[in-house]
């Protein structure tokens, strides 16, 4: 089981790796890619509101080179090693996440943005992610885990409460309310579905099965774009706040209908 489930993960990043730089030299690609990673882990949870376009260009860079990395040793590495692995491309999309959101009020930044993300995606790193949140690992010599008890009234990974927009003008206090209150509905709601998916999830993994890829990449996903609608509301951006939430409902919805509403 072990190693399918390396194999799995490591097939999620190849095909994106292979054309992901130019050839290096023998022993270039694992320096870079460790060089990579160390990088990543160094990312800030928010990107500083001076992100240059050479600060994104070089994400983009690492991403590359990470990707290719991480293609070439999933397959051999222990499982302590695909849990950072997984930690650090988590790190990435919450990157990722607050490059989208800087995107919103700085035209100049929109492209290499895009081309981030678009990178971001195509590497594989999403569906890493997922693969990463499916497969469980196995003792043949031991009987699965339990889920641990009452874990599943564990809150979601996501505020419940929307942020307070400060300064808000007279003509944008409806708008603000509205998606004000939307949060807080969508959150409440998002967070009921959470909770089943969680259940599942423990559920699944005590017979070493895990959820679909489908479901496990929104439940990656959902976070990230409550996050991001929080950060819009903070800044009074109601037109980035309301895709955000859009976003958010479509993952929930599809996340409900393998778990439940």
């Amino acid at each position: 089981m072990k190693l399918a489930v390396m194999l799995s993960l490591a097939g999620a990043l190849s095909a994106g790796a292979q054309t992901a730089a130019p050839a290096a030299k023998a022993g270039q690609a694992p320096t870079a890619g460790r060089a990579a990673m160390a990088a990543m882990s160094t990312l800030p949870a928010t990107p500083p509101a001076n992100t240059s376009t050479q600060d994104i260009a070089q994400f983009e860079k690492n991403m590359r080179m990470m990707a290719a990395y991480l293609a070439a040793t999933s397959p051999t590495a222990d499982q302590s090693q695909v849990e950072a692995n997984r930690a650090l491309v988590r790190r990435m999309a919450t990157y990722m996440a607050g490059l989208e959101a800087l995107s919103s009020s700085n035209a100049k930044l929109r492209p290499p943005i895009n081309r981030a993300q678009q990178s971001f995606n195509s590497l594989g790193f999403l569906q890493y992610l997922a693969l990463a949140n499916s497969f469980q690992t196995s003792n043949p010599d031991q009987p699965p885990p339990q889920p641990p008890a009452q874990n599943w009234q564990q809150p979601p990974p996501f505020a419940l409460t929307a942020p307070e927009s400060t300064d808000v003008s007279d003509a944008d206090k409806e708008v603000a309310a509205e998606l004000h209150t939307r949060y807080e509905t969508d959150a409440a709601h998002s967070a009921g579905v959470w909770q089943n998916a969680e259940t599942l999830r423990q559920n699944l993994a005590a017979r070493g099965l895990g959820l679909n890829v489908h479901t496990a990449t929104a439940l990656v996903r959902l976070p990230l774009h409550f996050n991001s609608a929080a950060n819009a509301l903070r800044r009074n951006d109601w037109d980035a706040a309301r895709t955000h939430l859009e976003q958010a409902e479509a993952e929930t919805e599809k996340i409900a209908n393998t778990v439940g509403k």
